[in-house]
């Protein structure tokens, strides 16, 4: 058997791996932004702060594992985690992007997934100072 067959290989945002697994970073660090559309923002509260997500609806995000995806921030060293609540969960990511254009809530999506939609002023994001790049 050779080495290749041996190994495994796969991609994943997240930081811990398998203990048979290296990992190899690639492309930079990604920059998740918590985005809405600017219909649903004219009718809330814009959040000041992660937790005030937990009055709001939001965009739930299922992972390929099948766990719901708890949204992650941190400010100063302070990390948190939070269990937004939702009407809808989606395991796609253009989806999320629509469901917000369709006043929905919140989503916490990849910036570079919604910087058109942001530029033209349809969509605008929250809590950035919460949201820094991996």
């Amino acid at each position: 058997m050779s080495l290749f067959e041996r190994t495994r290989s796969g991609v994943r945002l997240t930081k811990p791996v398998p203990q048979d697994m290296i990992a190899v970073p690639f492309g930079g660090p990604t920059k998740f932004v918590v985005v809405a559309s600017q219909d649903y923002l004219a009718s809330v509260r814009i959040p000041e702060a992660p937790q005030d997500l937990l009055h709001h609806r939001c965009i739930r995000h299922r992972l390929p594992t099948g766990k719901l995806y708890r949204w992650e921030f941190e400010k100063h060293g302070e990390q948190l985690i939070i269990d937004v609540p939702g009407p809808l969960t989606l395991d796609n990511i253009p989806m999320m992007i629509a469901a917000v254009g369709q006043w929905i809530g919140f989503a916490y999506v990849p910036l570079v997934s919604v910087a058109d939609a942001s530029a033209l002023g349809s969509l605008r994001t929250v809590l950035d100072d919460w949201c820094p790049a991996d």
